[in-house]
């Protein structure tokens, strides 16, 4: 019905003449209602209740317009002098504004005056920036160790299973990996360590240094297979995360979670579409796909869902021993990452030099105002 808004109904005999036949079977279901059946012309009726259905959506969409508005009229303000604290550097706009007057009358002791004022306030300025970033590089780091404290993640990301990964990363994207064990299989970090331990896995790249800034320990690609064997033969089936979890429309108020043949099946998937594409070796790839080949054999005779069951096909060519699709698909999602990257290399060339330190600030404080 929300045609309706933009449908002429000034008059009568202009209405029926476009559409008649639409506009009177949406208003069908409700014409013999009261006090609609007391009209007793069937075209008048179903008039009448066209204007009245255009007025009430008119009336919901102006009190959504008004609600913008106030919303809006919340915000500018805040932004405006966000922005005027930002682009100059915490002085009054008028205050530059003297200043300009000054230098434009030839007035050299007054502008020697504003511009003494302008910088002393430029520093305060500088320096209560300086402060705000401490404290907020302060909130991050607690922030990062109440992660760091957690007894597990909450959640499972992809990662790359051909490079060296530690138990838990809580410097995600430090230029030495982006995530650890935990986050490759959701699993808590004492049950990950008690795993390694019982397996006598011990990390290729370990400092002795202790303290701040130390580096993450690291284990090698033989532990990287131990860990995704055990997730997609134990963890991935008796302790999934929330993203297995869904709702059935047949079902409401009921929480339901993917079956394990589904689970195991789309978790490999996800594992070969993200991790084919990275550097290996061809015995790193056989030792791979050799797991991964294991676990899809033993749960695809038991896959029910449609969806699911079209990537079987795919799976059992690319993980296939024999053959050249592993290699084949690998060096497609390198060129497609290479390709990608290109087209964000040449657009960040094409925008030209960054902005202003003090207007990007700007432009981002908007952004946090707006929410």
């Amino acid at each position: 019905m929300d045609w309706l808004v933009n449908v002429d109904l000034s008059s009568f005999i202009a209405a029926r003449k476009k559409d008649w036949t639409k506009k009177c079977l949406a208003v069908d279901r409700i014409a013999n209602d009261e006090p609609w059946r007391r009209i007793q012309d069937p075209d008048v009726r179903a008039y009448v209740i066209l204007l009245w259905l255009q007025n009430t959506q008119l009336r919901l969409e102006l009190k959504r317009q008004a609600e913008r508005t106030r919303d809006l009229h919340e915000v500018v303000p805040r932004f405006k002098a966000a922005l005027q604290e930002e682009i100059l550097h915490g002085v009054n706009l008028s205050l530059y504004g003297e200043a300009w007057g000054a230098w434009g009358s030839e007035n050299a002791e007054t502008v020697k005056q504003l511009r003494e004022t302008i910088e002393s306030k430029r520093a305060e300025w500088r320096a209560k920036c300086e402060i705000e970033a401490k404290e907020e590089v302060k909130q991050r780091m607690r922030r990062d160790a109440e992660i760091l404290r957690e007894r597990a993640p909450g959640y499972r990301v992809n990662v790359n299973w051909f490079a060296p990964m530690p138990i838990y990363n809580h410097t995600v994207f430090n230029g030495e990996t982006l995530w650890g064990y935990c986050q490759a299989t959701g699993q808590d970090r004492k049950k990950v360590g008690a795993y390694l331990t019982a397996k006598n896995q011990r990390p290729i790249e370990h400092q002795n240094r202790r303290g701040a800034g130390r580096k993450i320990p690291l284990y090698g690609f033989e532990t990287n297979l131990l860990v995704l064997e055990k997730w997609l033969g134990d963890w991935l089936l008796t302790s999934p995360d929330r993203s297995w979890l869904y709702q059935d429309s047949t079902k409401p108020g009921k929480t339901l979670c993917l079956p394990k043949p589904e689970r195991v099946c789309e978790a490999i998937y996800d594992t070969v579409s993200h991790t084919a594409g990275e550097e290996h070796t061809d015995a790193q790839a056989e030792q791979f796909r050799a797991i991964l080949w294991k676990h899809m054999r033993r749960w695809k005779g038991r896959v029910k869902d449609p969806d699911t069951r079209r990537i079987i096909p795919f799976l059992e060519a690319t993980l296939s021993p024999a053959g050249r699709a592993w290699k084949d698909f690998a060096q497609q999602q390198r060129a497609q990452f290479k390709q990608i990257m290109d087209q964000v290399r040449d657009e960040m060339q094409n925008r030209g030099p960054m902005p202003y330190a003090e207007v990007f600030q700007a432009l981002r404080r908007y952004q946090e105002l707006l929410g």
